[in-house]
C-alpha cells in the first residue's frame, strides 16, 4: 500500500503538536487519501482525552474495575454480573499488562470518533468531491459529541460500534463482518440490543414518510404497556436492561433548568437532521441509502418505546439516533455532493454549545487545552499513581469536589 506524503506529515505533526496536525488533516483530506488522514484524527482524539480526568461515569467505570482489580483478579471475577462485558476484560487486561487505566477511555474514545467518521465516509462513491468529502469529515469531527461519550465511554463506544456495524452490514461482500461488530457493540453496552428487533423489522417493512410519522406516535403511546410487557418476558436480560435507566422514581427525572435546556437543544439537532432527511426523500435512488435510510427511522421507531423513561428515551435519541441521521444525512450530501451553508452553521452551534460550553466542568477540570500542544512523547510520564492524584479531586458521586454540579 503506498503512504500518502499528507498522511506522514499530519502524522508526524499530530505527534508534536495535535492541534496543528489535526487542522492539516482537515485540510488535506480528500476522496483517496481519506481512511489514512482518520488515523491522524484517531491520534488527535487519543491524546486530547488521554488528559481526562476520572470525572462523572469515568470515575465510577475507574473505581469498580481498574483501581480494585490487583494480580489476582480473575477473568471471571471481572466479568461477574456483567452481561455486557467488553470493557470490563480490557480494563482486567491492561492492569495485568501494567498500561496505566486513562490510555484505556482514550483508545476507546478515539476509535469511537473513528469509526462514525468511518461511518459516515462508507457513502464515498465516484461521484463525490474532494470538497465535500472534506467538509463531511470536518462536520462528522464537529457533531460528535466527544467529551460527552468520553466520559460515558461504555455508551460511546457502543454507538460507534453499533453504527459501523450497521453501515457495514449493508456493504457488499460485508454481512459476516458487519453482523460480528454489532456483537461486540452488545457486549459493549447492552442498550445496543435495539439493534436486534430494529433489524429485523428493516428485512419486512420499509418506512415511508407518513408511517414513519404515525409510527413513532404509535410507539410512544405503547411505551407505558409494551416495553415493561417484553422487558418482564427477557426474565434476567431484561431485569439487567432495566436497572441502566433507574428506579421507578428516577425514570422521569428531568433535573435542573441547564439539563433541560440542554436536552431540549439535543432534540431541536436531532429533529433539525431529521426534517433534513425527510425534505430529501426522493432525490437519491441508492439502494444502499435507502437501506441504511430506513433502518435509522426504524431505530426512533424502537427508540419511542423508550418514551416511558425520559433517561432512556433522552439517551436513545440524542445520541443513538441523532448520530446515525447524521450519518445518513451526510451520505445523501456525498451522493449529491453538496453542503447547505445552514448545516455548517448548526454543526459549528453543536460543537461551540454542547460540545464545549456543556462540557466546560471537565475541560476545566482536566485542563483539556494541554493536549492541544503537548508532544507525544511526554505522556510516557503518565503513571497509575498520577491518574490516583486525581482523585483527590473526585467525590463519591464522581463529581468535581470545587464546583459541583446543582442537582
Amino acid at each position: 500500500m503506498k503512504v500518502n506524503k499528507d498522511f506522514v506529515v499530519g502524522f508526524s505533526v499530530t505527534f508534536l503538536i495535535p492541534f496543528l496536525g489535526v487542522i492539516y488533516t482537515f485540510l488535506k483530506v480528500n476522496r483517496k487519501n481519506y481512511n489514512m488522514m482518520l488515523a491522524n484524527i484517531f491520534l488527535f482524539v487519543f491524546f486530547i482525552t488521554l488528559n481526562l480526568y476520572p470525572y462523572q461515569d469515568l470515575y465510577r467505570r475507574y473505581i469498580e474495575t481498574y483501581y480494585i482489580y490487583n494480580s489476582q483478579t480473575t477473568l471471571t471475577q471481572a466479568i461477574d454480573g456483567h452481561v455486557d462485558f467488553t470493557f470490563y476484560i480490557l480494563s482486567l487486561a491492561i492492569k495485568k499488562i501494567g498500561i496505566p487505566f486513562p490510555f484505556l477511555p482514550a483508545f476507546m474514545s478515539a476509535l469511537s470518533v473513528t469509526l462514525f467518521i468511518k461511518s459516515i465516509l462508507s457513502g464515498v462513491n465516484e461521484l463525490s468531491t474532494d470538497r465535500v468529502v472534506k467538509w463531511v469529515v470536518i462536520l462528522g469531527f464537529l457533531l460528535f459529541p466527544t467529551i460527552q461519550l468520553a466520559l460515558g465511554v461504555r455508551w460511546g463506544m457502543g454507538i460507534s460500534l453499533l453504527m459501523y456495524g450497521y453501515f457495514s452490514l449493508y456493504n457488499k461482500g460485508k454481512k459476516f463482518f458487519g453482523l460480528t461488530v454489532i456483537l461486540i457493540s452488545i457486549l459493549t453496552h447492552f442498550s445496543m440490543v435495539i439493534i436486534v428487533p430494529v433489524l429485523i423489522s428493516a428485512s419486512f417493512i420499509r418506512l415511508n414518510r407518513f408511517s414513519f410519522l404515525m409510527l413513532s406516535i404509535m410507539s410512544a403511546f405503547l411505551s407505558t404497556t409494551l416495553l415493561p410487557f417484553l422487558l418482564s418476558k427477557l426474565g434476567i436480560l431484561g431485569s439487567y436492561a432495566s436497572v441502566g435507566y433507574g428506579s421507578d422514581s428516577e425514570l422521569n427525572e428531568v433535573g435542573n433548568l441547564n439539563s433541560i435546556i440542554a436536552t431540549g437543544i439535543g432534540f431541536v439537532y436531532t429533529a433539525y437532521f431529521t426534517f433534513l432527511v425527510m425534505i430529501k426523500w426522493k432525490l437519491v435512488e441508492s439502494e444502499y441509502y435507502l437501506k441504511i435510510r430506513n433502518v435509522a427511522l426504524i431505530t426512533f421507531v424502537f427508540t419511542c418505546l423508550s418514551a416511558i423513561s425520559l433517561v432512556a428515551f433522552r439517551r436513545y435519541t440524542n445520541a443513538l439516533y441523532f448520530l446515525f441521521i447524521v450519518c445518513v444525512y451526510f451520505h445523501y450530501c456525498l451522493h449529491v455532493n453538496s453542503i447547505k451553508k445552514m448545516v455548517v452553521m448548526v454543526s459549528l452551534f453543536a460543537f461551540l454549545f454542547s460540545g464545549l460550553f456543556l462540557q466546560r466542568r471537565p475541560i476545566l477540570l482536566s485542563e483539556l487545552w494541554k493536549g492541544l500542544y503537548t508532544p507525544a512523547v511526554f505522556y510516557s510520564l503518565l503513571t497509575t499513581e498520577k491518574y490516583n492524584s486525581y482523585l483527590m479531586k473526585i467525590d463519591d458521586d464522581g463529581d468535581w469536589k470545587g464546583n459541583k454540579i446543582n442537582k
